[in-house]
């Protein structure tokens, strides 16, 4: 991901990031753990579209949600 100087984020939307990220890391194992199965057909499809999909979304989204400063959200 690109620069996140001057990025703040509230404590909810960190959380929501990392969230993210672990659904991301487990929609990419899930597919991939599909492939090593040898499926077939529509099945490969589905679980090497899941591997595209959510390797793409997962890059772009990664950060390191412990690097984006909380600033207060008044809660």
């Amino acid at each position: 991901m690109g620069d996140m100087a001057g990025v703040n984020a509230t404590a909810q939307e960190r959380d929501a990031l990392a969230t993210l990220n672990a659904v991301n890391e487990h929609e990419v194992a899930a597919g991939n753990q599909a492939l090593s199965k040898n499926v077939t057909g529509e099945v490969a499809d589905y679980a090497r579209r899941m591997v595209e999909d959510h390797t793409r979304n997962r890059d772009d989204a990664t950060v390191d949600p412990k690097a984006i400063p909380i600033v207060n959200d008044g809660q």
